[in-house]
C-alpha cells in the first residue's frame, strides 16, 4: 500500500490538521479508517491570514518535496490549495487533486473516497 500525504489549508484553531471536531476531519478520518489507508495529514498554512496571502513557506515546500522524493503520493484537497501549491512547488513534484472533505456534495465525497483508495493501491 502506498503512503499518502494529504494536504489541507490550515488548522482553523485546532492543534493539528483535519481535527476530528471539524466536518472535514470527520469525513476524511472515516474514509481513512474504513479503507485502512496510511496517510500523513499536513496543512499548507498556520492560519487564515497566511492562507489569504497564499504564499507557502520554503520550509513547507521542502517538506512536501521530500515526501514526494520518498515515494509518497501527495494529495491536495481543495482547488485553492492545489492551485497555490502547483504554482510554488518544484515541477518535478507530482501532485494529485481531490475534492475537499468538507464538501456538502455526496458526489465530491465519493470522488474523494475513490481517489484515496485508488492512490493507496498504486
Amino acid at each position: 500500500m502506498a503512503r499518502i500525504i494529504i494536504i489541507g489549508a490550515h488548522p482553523k484553531g485546532y492543534p493539528y490538521p483535519f481535527h476530528q471536531d471539524t466536518r472535514s476531519g470527520k469525513v476524511l478520518r472515516k474514509i481513512l479508517r474504513a479503507h485502512r489507508i496510511d496517510a500523513t495529514l499536513l496543512n499548507l498554512w498556520n492560519n487564515q491570514e497566511e492562507m489569504d496571502i497564499g504564499m507557502i513557506s520554503q520550509e513547507k515546500l521542502s517538506e512536501i518535496s521530500s515526501h514526494s522524493c520518498d515515494g509518497c503520493k501527495i494529495v491536495v484537497v481543495g482547488r485553492y490549495m492545489y492551485g497555490r501549491l502547483r504554482k510554488q512547488i518544484r515541477p518535478s513534484t507530482t501532485l494529485h487533486y481531490l475534492p475537499h472533505p468538507s464538501s456538502k456534495s455526496k458526489h465530491h465525497i465519493e470522488t474523494l473516497e475513490r481517489g484515496l483508495v485508488n492512490l493507496s493501491k498504486e
